[in-house]
């Protein structure tokens, strides 16, 4: 396989002047490529400090469509997408697709991961930080609905029960087998109260808008680790899914619980304007946003729970979010926004 790459990046680093044979490859995550899982390597030069490309292998079937229909979501972006959010996404370069296994190459981002600011310093300077980077990755997603393709979905009692509430059922006991806290949480869900019918235009998701995604660049954010495209994604739900995964990496760094900084009044304050904004152009009501806050967290459960393999420790992290029965302070904090 490593062979195969040095192949397919020959016209790539005959450009730059390197041999192929001189690539050094650090495996980033994924299992052995002898296995059918999935796995991620960063392509240094010998000159380089940073990488210069990422390679994503499969050798599985499904994960050889998944690979395929994410290359070929960023390469469509790139070609449409206005020029201001253009370089903050990675250009593709190569997807070969095979029945053994497939490969597909992009370029790296150079920069810092979003994550870290929000686990690395004192609290002072991580509560600026989550005020700077939270900000600009709100806005990022404010401009990203202002300039992709939008469509319509009509969110009303037919549209929760299909998008959130008929997958619960399938998932319910398997998620409380893993968290036997998330019956209170089930129950909540199921008890959504939607009596209206209101058209929304909204655009694709990212799919895992969190900040371990987000690359802090000169001048700018990057996005990376784009999933293909899902139109079932709730509207909104990657600025959920920020703020949710962000109040995980923040109270790690704070060295508090993911509930208790979602419910401190820092940290919707220091985004407040920006959440305004975005609410303000995406033409969400007030009323929507609890049903679209808890349809985006069960996206993320069934996420995990769905995989070959449960990640049982990313679901319970998930729900204890809203240890202590915290979920309606939460979500009341959303809506008075």
């Amino acid at each position: 396989m490593i062979e195969s790459i040095r192949r397919l990046l020959f016209k790539e680093t005959y450009k730059k002047g390197i041999d192929p044979k001189d690539l050094h490859f650090v495996k980033r995550s994924g299992g052995d490529f002898s296995s059918e899982g999935r796995a991620l390597f960063e392509i240094f030069s010998p000159r380089s400090e940073d990488p210069i490309w990422i390679v994503k292998a499969n050798r599985s079937k499904a994960g050889n469509e998944k690979l395929a229909a994410e290359f070929e979501r960023l390469k469509k972006m790139r070609k449409g997408i206005s020029e201001d959010l253009r370089d903050s996404l990675p250009a593709t370069l190569i997807l070969e697709e095979r029945p053994t296994g497939s490969i597909s190459i992009e370029t790296f981002l150079p920069g810092t991961k979003v994550s870290l600011f929000f686990q690395e310093g004192d609290r002072k300077m991580i509560w600026r930080n989550w005020h700077s980077y939270g900000s600009a990755a709100i806005r990022w997603l404010e401009r990203y609905s202002e300039v992709e393709t939008p469509f319509e979905i009509h969110l009303n009692r037919e549209w929760f029960e299909r998008v959130a509430l008929a997958p619960l059922e399938n998932l319910a006991s398997v998620w409380v087998d893993v968290q036997p806290e998330a019956s209170s949480l089930i129950d909540r869900i199921r008890a959504t109260s939607i009596d209206f019918d209101i058209p929304l235009k909204t655009v694709p998701q990212h799919g895992d808008y969190t900040p371990g995604n987000l690359i802090a660049m000169e001048g700018r954010l990057g996005v990376i680790d784009w999933s293909p495209v899902d139109l079932s994604n709730p509207p909104l739900m990657d600025l959920f899914h920020f703020l949710l995964s962000s109040s995980i990496y923040l109270g790690k760094g704070l060295e508090k619980k993911p509930w208790e900084v979602l419910t401190d009044s820092r940290f919707l304050e220091g985004v407040q304007s920006e959440l305004r904004a975005l609410f303000l152009q995406t033409g969400v009501p007030v009323e929507a946003r609890i049903p679209l806050f808890r349809a985006a967290f069960l996206k993320k459960i069934e996420g995990y729970l769905s995989k070959p393999q449960a990640v049982e420790s990313s679901v319970r992290q998930w729900t204890r979010l809203f240890g202590d029965d915290k979920a309606e302070v939460i979500e009341e904090a959303i809506v008075s926004l």
